[in-house]
């Protein structure tokens, strides 16, 4: 007859073998391991660097290692077996990689997605979390693998790189140019043609122009929350800054013209209070999308070939910004073609507006180019 067994079937199982097979495995690779209970005090059950999981001491004397950890026989009742928390691993190579990791997927959550982290001496590594926790079981271990990755280096203009001497010089030329055309139009303010030019908008236009040139040293440096936000606010609010005085001394100076029997007067007070709407209206863009949609560091991850590269661009959660911005330029480009259309029969001597237009036009049709090609191309430094 058959014999019922009452009693509990059990597995001894040995920390060293866990580490023996992590070390073997992955000791001699760039790549680390690192397995420990889920719950806290998050003990290490093991580590491919080698850093044991436990230690032995002395219970007279917690300061000396118990002999039994050196080899030699000693009565267990004399030794203290203190457990490793992952928080506490040190001393090994790559050690500073597991806490780097353990810290910021705990602080994370545990997301399925990789997590970036550096070591001490700034290598970067691409780490993943898993729970291992099998059926019907209160076994709870959390399992981090962090391995070597690259990381894109053509998000940024760092000193060093082949386009940081360039756009120092770029800028730099730019603002000296526009600094010199304003002083010279300004010094020549009482000559005729200068007169019948508008100078006082004309260099306010010229002004506007230094401050877009001056704003290529926002894009240089780290891909930071105040760069990335300079950047935003840099070129599209100068851009305004220096068409808005344009437009309003060309629509002046049509509104001039095209009066034939009814006597015209605009100030320069009403002329200047007419460039406000545009900065405005600018000013209150950008002020929105700094609050509710931001650009901000944000992590991409590529994988070529099993190589993973991390790249941090400056990027908004949608393409809000993008289109409202696309919108309004579009509007002044269709807003000059008008202004030049108006004024095709203008004399040259009320200071050429046609060709100021079609200056602003080209500015407007590039930098819309430009922010397309930056929004859908992948284009690195060497081009």
């Amino acid at each position: 007859r058959g014999q019922i067994f009452d009693g509990v079937l059990a597995v001894d199982y040995r920390f060293d073998d866990f580490e023996n097979f992590l070390v073997d495995n992955y000791q001699a690779s760039d790549t680390v391991v690192a397995i420990y209970e889920d719950e806290e005090p998050h003990y290490l059950i093991a580590v491919s660097t080698g850093t044991p999981a436990s230690t032995e001491y002395l219970a007279s004397d917690p300061s000396q290692l118990c002999p039994s950890a050196s080899g030699a026989q000693y009565g267990s009742n004399e030794c203290v077996t203190e457990r490793l928390r992952i928080r506490d691993v040190r001393g090994s190579w790559h050690d500073d990689v597991v806490l780097e990791a353990f810290y910021k997927h705990k602080a994370a959550g545990y997301p399925e997605e990789l997590l970036f982290v550096r070591s001490e001496s700034e290598e970067i590594f691409s780490s993943q979390s898993a729970l291992f926790q099998p059926a019907e079981s209160n076994l709870r271990w959390r399992i981090i693998i962090a391995s070597p990755a690259a990381e894109g280096t053509t998000d940024t203009i760092l000193p060093g790189d082949s386009l940081f001497g360039p756009m120092i010089l770029l800028g730099v030329v730019g603002v000296i140019v526009c600094g010199f055309f304003l002083v010279y139009f300004y010094s020549k303010r009482k000559v005729r043609a200068v007169a019948f030019a508008d100078w006082k908008f004309t260099c306010l236009f010229i002004a506007g122009c230094g401050l877009m040139n001056f704003g290529t040293f926002t894009l240089l440096g780290e891909n930071t929350n105040v760069t990335c936000l300079l950047r935003m606010w840099s070129f599209n609010l100068f851009f305004v800054v220096a068409v808005s005085p344009l437009f309003v001394k060309v629509w002046r100076m049509y509104r001039l013209t095209s009066s034939s029997f009814k006597r015209t007067t605009i100030t320069n007070k009403q002329a200047a209070f007419y460039t406000l709407p545009l900065i405005v209206a600018q000013v209150g863009i950008l002020l929105l999308f700094t609050f509710i949609d931001p650009p901000k560091p944000t992590e991409i991850i590529e994988s070529d070939e099993g190589t993973i590269t991390r790249r941090l661009v400056c990027q908004s959660d949608s393409n809000a910004f993008f289109v409202v911005e696309t919108i309004l330029k579009a509007g002044l480009v269709v807003a000059g073609c008008v202004l030049a259309y108006l004024q095709r029969n203008m004399e040259d001597q009320f200071g050429e507006p046609k060709q100021m237009l079609i200056a602003m036009y080209n500015i407007a049709l590039v930098g819309t180019i430009l922010s397309i090609v930056v929004h859908v191309a992948d284009i690195d430094q060497s081009g």
